[in-house]
């Protein structure tokens, strides 16, 4: 992926795996790679993106995130929306007896 040799990612004292892949240094993800919260956080990076104030690591965490996506690599972070706003109810879970039974 992206991001590895040669790119001022990491530039705020981050390690990096083997494979390029940028480390978290700080917060809640820490010693996870951008990689790995990008996809199993995809709502972080959509809060990240909206900070007024982004410096550090935090920048370079937006600015990984968008360049994977511009190669196509990551498309799950899109507009990642809460679930609640993409899900319609639109059938009633199966039961045994419903109301609209003809019975």
């Amino acid at each position: 992926l992206a991001g590895g040799r040669g790119s001022s990612l990491g530039r705020s004292g981050s390690g990096k795996k083997p494979d390029g892949v940028p480390i978290m240094s700080f917060g809640m993800h820490q010693g996870k790679t951008f990689l790995e919260v990008a996809l199993s956080s995809p709502d972080y990076y959509q809060w990240a993106k909206s900070q007024k104030r982004m410096d550090g690591q935090l920048k370079d965490f937006v600015q990984w995130c968008d360049k994977q996506q511009n190669l196509g690599l990551l498309s799950s972070l899109g507009d990642a929306s809460p679930t609640s706003t993409k899900t319609k109810k639109r059938a009633r879970p199966q039961t045994a007896a419903t109301d609209d039974d003809d019975g």
